[in-house]
């Protein structure tokens, strides 16, 4: 919501008094709280998951260091 809300000011209050700046402040304020009440709504943990998801890596290797040595597996594995 802080984000949503300093782009607001800034359109209010960083550019000159403009009514296409003043109509698209006013709408992007209500429409983008709109928009975020209604997604906190449907998932209220949207914005934990999200911040999880970005700090996952994208590419996890299928292999371990080079100098690992191999892992045991159990007996009951063993050919």
């Amino acid at each position: 919501m802080i984000p949503l809300w300093i782009v607001v000011l800034i359109l209010l209050f960083g550019t000159h008094t403009h009514p296409l700046s003043l109509s698209l402040a006013l709408l992007l304020g209500i429409g983008g709280q709109y928009a975020l009440i209604q997604a906190a709504k449907a998932d209220p943990y949207w914005f934990e998951i999200y911040l999880r998801h970005i700090s996952h890596q994208s590419f996890y290797p299928a292999h371990g260091r080079v100098k690992t040595a191999p892992r045991r597996r159990p007996p009951s594995m063993e050919l």
